[in-house]
């Protein structure tokens, strides 16, 4: 459940990071992509960062649900806002990332 959350507000963050005017974007593919679909980008951002919301709190209860949905929040906010301009981000970097929360989340806690 940690991974499904971190994922989606994962992608629900970057979806919105992408649709900014402001913002100091990629040139990859997947990323031109992301701005041509600037209109329906906020709506599916906010969605996915809802859902998120939702399993947290199904996941760990109200308020430690809410509260560990902000430090997420914030968390990957910030990572994305920092690292996304060095064009660090790529799906292979976020696969490996991903299988290793997977991988620590059920084997070693």
């Amino acid at each position: 459940m940690v991974a499904t959350t971190i994922l989606l507000m994962f992608m629900g963050f970057y979806a919105l990071y992408s649709s900014s005017k402001r913002a100091v974007l990629n040139q990859s593919k997947f990323d031109i992509w992301l701005q041509e679909k600037y209109s329906p980008l906020k709506a599916t951002g906010l969605l996915l960062i809802t859902i998120a919301l939702g399993v947290a709190i199904l996941h760990k209860g109200f308020a430690s649900g809410i509260f560990y949905w902000f430090i997420i929040l914030m968390t990957l906010g910030s990572l994305i806002v920092l690292v996304s301009p060095l064009r660090v981000f790529n799906y292979k970097a976020i696969a490996t990332t991903l299988i290793c929360i997977v991988f620590i989340e059920n084997f070693l806690i």
